[in-house]
């Protein structure tokens, strides 16, 4: 091998095309394969920083037209998850999955029946088993990772309420919960990050315990960008 600083070396980003990492144990050189060193970590290893921007500088407009959202422009902002520890390995599926925290207790749901729910995070149900109704049924519960700095858009706006039959029950009431007794400028909604790694041979799935949690904001006050309503992340 030619005697090359490591600033002249071919960069790759995808682990498929690399055959071996070459580096040193003491004074000998020795070599790993990309494989050898994914499979040294565990999905549970994934370390998760986030940035965001602003709804004034990075907002979205929210296409909803249902309820309260039909008369009124409210913008919310996607974010950038960067990953450490995180190898993706050709022949594998990775996905970053969003969970929302719901308080226990007893409720009714549709068809007239009751479930006991336990307080924790969870993710929505899709397809069949799910009681989402539209527009809340379209919420993105998981999305592909293809790179380990990407951005991603999970539709925030759809964790809002577009009641308007009574006070306290519009924007920015979240979704799915008790209406409050009081009209609120302000909510905060708290959720939860996981990874999971699908073979696509086998179909197996792998799910990360909770790696990184977040809050999704959203204000009606006349001090955001605009006086617009908007919807904003705050990560821990």
């Amino acid at each position: 091998m030619a005697n090359l600083k490591f600033s002249q070396f071919t960069e790759k980003t995808d682990p498929a095309n690399v055959k071996f990492i070459v580096g040193y144990d003491g004074t000998s050189n020795v070599r790993i394969t990309p494989d050898n060193i994914a499979k040294a970590f565990s999905i549970n290893d994934v370390g998760i920083w986030f940035q965001t921007g602003t709804t004034s500088t990075s907002g979205i407009v929210s296409p909803r037209t249902d309820g309260w959202f039909a008369t009124n422009t409210v913008k919310y902002t996607p974010f950038q998850a960067n990953f450490e520890n995180l190898v993706l390995t050709s022949g594998f599926t990775y996905k970053l999955i969003m969970e929302r925290y719901i308080k226990g207790g007893t409720e009714t749901i549709p068809e007239n029946r009751s479930a006991n729910k336990t307080t924790s995070f969870k993710r929505q149900k899709k397809g069949a088993g799910s009681f989402a109704t539209s527009p809340y049924d379209s919420r993105p519960v998981e999305i592909e990772i293809t790179s380990l700095s990407q951005n991603f858009d999970f539709r925030s706006d759809l964790y809002f309420s577009a009641s308007t039959s009574g006070p306290n029950t519009a924007f920015p009431r979240p979704a799915g919960f008790t209406k409050p007794t009081d009209q609120r400028n302000t909510t905060r909604q708290f959720v939860a990050f996981r990874i999971s790694k699908t073979n696509d041979a086998s179909s197996v799935t792998e799910t990360s315990q909770v790696l990184a949690k977040g809050q999704i904001l959203g204000s009606i006050t006349e001090l955001n960008q605009l006086g617009d309503p908007t919807i904003n992340w705050k990560f821990n």
